[in-house]
């Protein structure tokens, strides 16, 4: 059987970010291995960097923040990311890995449309 960060790196780990009123919720740390994440504006990208984060710019923030646009980020980001790399899991930010991923888990996902 796998260990867990072998499990991990079958699938990235996805995150995206814009606007500022996520950063409270963000480690200064990264905290999940295999772990990208999806920038909108280069403030937010910047902000990532300086903790070691691996990021993917999407775009300018220079849209509107509505109730609605949040949903249609996190769309594109899985897109993207689909796109790039096959299998992901995307994970928002308050969002905690609590015990090790194992086969069962990886198993679990792949068997889901």
């Amino acid at each position: 059987m796998e260990d867990s960060k072998n499990i991990s790196m079958h699938f990235k780990m996805i995150r995206c970010l814009w606007g500022e009123n996520a950063r409270r919720e963000i480690p200064q740390i990264p905290t999940i291995d295999n772990q990208i994440v999806y920038v909108w504006g280069r403030e937010n990208e910047k902000y990532l960097k300086q903790f070691g984060y691996e990021t993917r710019y999407v775009k300018d923030d220079s849209y509107s923040n509505t109730f609605n646009s949040q949903y249609y980020k996190k769309l594109i980001a899985l897109d993207l990311s689909l796109q790039e790399f096959g299998e992901v899991l995307l994970l928002d930010w308050d969002c905690r890995i609590l015990k090790p991923l194992d086969e069962t888990f990886y198993r679990y996902l792949k068997e889901k449309p």
